[in-house]
């Protein structure tokens, strides 16, 4: 219990001090940077420290089921309806073009079936369903690197999406 509180308590602190930073920086707005910054420095600085913590994992699955739980309960069922076939066909453009270059360059890499698919499944679902998947299947070695290929495509969208929209004069 100590641990999931620990956990918890490093996540609330690397939140209030991105947002804080991004205050006394003068750029309130970004403050979501600071804590896309900031959220990698325990694994980086404490890696022994946090490695230690127990029941992180099962706080994150507990995390990504609220997740999934908040994302259904907020969808409103008649745009969802009026606009799924659009979506649906522009999803399954952008799967069977994934599928087609990812398939054989992973083979190409000597990839095993398992590390592509909860490679592919971060790439398109993100870190969460990427480690849901793995856990499933009992691929336990692919949930941390399902999650860590996810953020970091996170990171990096987020980091690319604010440049973009400044660049298009946000």
């Amino acid at each position: 219990l100590f641990d999931i509180a620990a956990l918890t308590m490093i996540a609330c602190v690397i939140a209030a001090s991105g947002y804080a930073v991004a205050s006394a920086l003068g750029v309130s707005s970004y403050g979501i940077l600071f804590v896309t910054l900031f959220s990698f420095l325990p694994g980086l600085v404490a890696r022994k420290q946090i490695e230690a913590l127990r029941g992180s994992f099962n706080l994150g699955l507990f995390l990504a089921f609220l997740f999934f739980a908040a994302i259904g309960a907020t969808a409103d069922f008649m745009t969802l309806v009026s606009v799924a076939p659009t979506v649906m066909v522009f999803a399954t453009i952008i799967v069977v073009i994934h599928a087609v270059l990812l398939f054989p360059l992973a083979k190409l890499m000597n990839l095993s079936l398992a590390e592509t698919i909860t490679a592919s499944n971060a790439c398109i679902l993100g870190p969460t369903t990427a480690a849901a998947l793995a856990a499933s299947r009992g691929w336990t070695h692919l949930v941390t690197p399902g999650l860590l290929t996810g953020l970091f495509g996170y990171a990096t969208g987020t980091f690319l999406g604010v440049l973009v929209f400044n660049l298009l004069g946000g």
